[in-house]
C-alpha cells in the first residue's frame, strides 16, 4: 500500500501524447488569435481615419500581449495566471468597443477622456448593456451576453485567492498535478476558456471595424482554414452576411459546414487541417 509520501505515479506514454497534443493546440491557438487581430487591423487601415481615432485599434497591442501571454502560460502549466490574462482580454475588448461606439465622431483624446470618466474601473455590466451588436438577431445577442457573463464569472474566480481555488489546487497536488505536471484535461479546459475569450474579443474587434469591413473580412476568412469558425457567436455573425452575392451559389453547403464546425469544436479544426496537409 502506497504511503502519502510516495511520489506520484509517472505519466503514462498515451497520456503524455494527449498532453503534448493539447499543448501544441493551445500554442497554435494563441498565434491564430494574434494573427487574426492583426489582419482585422490591417483591413481597418483601409478606412481613412478609423484606426487613428479608434481606442480599440490604437491599443490592440495590449490585447495581443495578453492573448499571447495567456497561451504561453497555459502551455507552460500556469493555468490560473492564464485565466487572469483571459479576463483582462475579455473585459478590455468590451470596454474599448463601448467607448468607440459611444463616441463615434470624437477624436482619440476625447475617447480616452470618455473612457476615464464614463467607463467603470471594474466590471462591465453597464457597458455591455449598451453595446450595439449590429445585425445580430436579438436571440443571438442574448446568447452572446449570457456567454460573456458566464465566462467572465468563471475567469473572475482566479483573480483573488478563494477557498474554491485553493481547494482545487490542493486536490490537483494530491493527484500529482503541480506546475509542469498538468494533465491533458487540465490544459484542454484552460485552453477552451481561452478560445472563448479569443472568439469574443475578435467578434468585438469586427464590430469595431464596422459592418462593411467585417463582411469583407468574413468572406476572406471563408476561403481559408480559421479555427474561430468554431465559435458560436462568430458563426452567428457570419450568417448575417449570407445575403451577399458571393455566397448564393453554395449557401446551403456553407450553412451546413458552419453548423458542423461549431458542433465539432475548435480543436477539430486543427485535426482537419493536419489531415488535409
Amino acid at each position: 500500500m502506497a504511503s502519502s509520501s510516495d511520489p506520484p505515479e509517472p505519466v503514462s506514454q498515451p497520456a503524455q501524447s494527449h498532453l503534448d497534443a493539447a499543448i501544441h493546440d493551445v500554442r497554435r491557438l494563441g498565434l491564430d488569435y494574434i494573427k487574426s487581430l492583426a489582419l482585422i487591423r490591417t483591413y481597418a487601415d483601409r478606412c481613412p481615419g478609423l484606426v487613428d481615432k479608434s481606442l480599440f485599434f490604437r491599443v490592440s497591442d495590449l490585447l495581443t500581449q495578453s492573448g499571447l501571454a495567456a497561451a504561453f502560460l497555459v502551455a507552460e502549466g500556469m493555468q490560473n495566471p492564464a485565466r487572469r490574462e483571459s479576463r483582462f482580454l475579455l473585459e478590455a475588448s468590451i470596454k474599448l468597443l463601448f467607448a468607440d461606439q459611444q463616441m463615434p465622431t470624437a477624436s482619440l483624446d476625447q475617447r480616452l477622456l470618455f473612457f476615464e470618466r464614463r467607463v467603470a474601473a471594474s466590471g462591465f455590466a453597464d457597458e455591455l448593456k449598451q453595446i450595439n451588436f449590429g445585425s445580430l438577431e436579438s436571440s443571438e445577442v442574448q446568447s452572446l451576453i449570457a456567454r460573456i457573463n458566464h465566462l467572465y464569472g468563471k475567469l473572475s474566480q482566479f483573480v483573488h485567492a478563494t477557498h474554491q481555488q485553493l481547494s482545487s489546487y490542493l486536490a490537483s497536488q494530491a493527484t500529482g498535478h503541480a506546475i509542469g505536471l498538468d494533465s491533458a484535461e487540465m490544459v484542454t479546459d484552460a485552453a477552451s476558456d481561452l478560445f472563448h475569450a479569443y472568439e469574443i474579443s475578435l467578434l468585438l474587434c469586427l464590430f469595431a471595424a464596422g459592418p462593411s469591413l467585417a463582411g469583407d473580412l468574413l468572406l476572406a476568412f471563408e476561403q481559408t482554414p480559421w479555427v474561430f469558425h468554431a465559435g458560436p457567436s462568430i458563426a452567428a455573425f457570419d450568417a448575417t452576411y449570407d445575403y451577399k452575392r458571393e455566397r448564393q451559389a453554395n449557401l446551403s453547403t456553407l450553412r451546413q459546414v458552419r453548423s458542423q464546425r461549431v458542433a465539432d469544436g475548435w480543436r477539430a479544426q486543427y485535426r482537419d487541417r493536419d489531415t488535409a496537409n
